[in-house]
């Protein structure tokens, strides 16, 4: 494995100096690291974010657990030499991170998409696992893309990648990033992700908007949110895996009524998981 330093990537307040380490793939993943406490607790964002969304969580943290905060694949300062395909592609990604790091037992806390990482890896590879705390992720049975047929009042699932990534969905995540749409994605963000009581500071929010137009992949993660199904049902598009009852280690949701990700409807199915 290759290591790099690279403070100088980032010149923000509370920011943690990032490292580099090139991992067996080709890809080369960017991390934040701190803290001195003997347990591990490993980050992982959502969609449209960076590991420095949760920087400001570290001074809290750091004296209880030593802090790794990854950039997914396509996400901040890590590279996207291949597309990510599935949300496995991620996983894989964070096996050889915490393998090139020779991490002990991590407790791994997922935001959003990185929930659904969560779920995902402490499935595939629960050997890793001390616990997994998922926040406001989306539901563990996908979330299929719809188009309407017979003058808009049938619904039929999208079946294959090919015609999900002209979406309108699709299109309406990914165009702002490519063309910079700056007060278009700060608009989205107070809609989805700070639209209760406690909001960024504008000059944090308008690092969260550079941050976020650091990403590469934005239609895949849409589209790949598309085709994956952790539960034992069917959810239009494909047969559930069952893998969301698979997970053995320690979890906890964390969850609101209002989040706009995962709905009522999401909620009740992963508490249905009795973990």
């Amino acid at each position: 494995m290759r290591f790099f330093s690279t403070a100088a990537i980032r010149n923000l307040s509370l920011t943690i100096p990032l490292k580099q380490v090139q991992l067996p793939n080709g890809e080369t993943y960017a991390y934040g690291e701190a803290g001195e406490g003997s347990k591990i607790l490993f980050t992982t964002h959502a969609a449209l974010a960076s590991s420095y969304f949760f920087q400001n969580l570290f001074p809290a943290l750091s004296k209880h657990f030593k802090i790794i905060a990854p950039d997914l694949r396509g996400s901040g300062h890590s590279s996207y030499n291949k597309p990510v395909d599935s949300i496995e592609d991620h996983v894989d990604d964070l096996k050889l991170l915490i393998d090139a790091l020779n991490l002990p037992k991590i407790n791994f806390f997922g935001w959003s998409l990185g929930g659904t990482i969560g779920l995902k890896y402490a499935a595939k590879y629960p050997q890793d696992l001390e616990s997994l705390i998922i926040a406001s992720a989306a539901t563990f049975k996908g979330g299929p893309l719809y188009q309407t047929a017979n003058g808009g009042f049938v619904k039929r699932p999208l079946l294959q990648k090919e015609e999900c990534y002209g979406h309108p969905f699709v299109q309406e995540t990914h165009n702002p990033i490519v063309q910079k749409r700056r007060e278009e994605l700060r608009e989205k963000f107070f809609k989805f992700c700070y639209h209760g009581l406690c909001k960024p500071e504008p000059t944090r929010m308008d690092q969260y908007i550079e941050e976020a137009l650091l990403t590469r992949n934005a239609k895949e993660y849409i589209v790949n949110k598309a085709f994956f199904n952790y539960s034992a049902e069917h959810n239009g598009v494909m047969q559930g895996t069952g893998e969301a009852y698979q997970v053995k280690a320690k979890t906890l949701i964390i969850h609101d009524t209002n989040d706009s990700s995962l709905g009522s409807s999401g909620c009740s199915g992963i508490e249905r998981l009795h973990w």
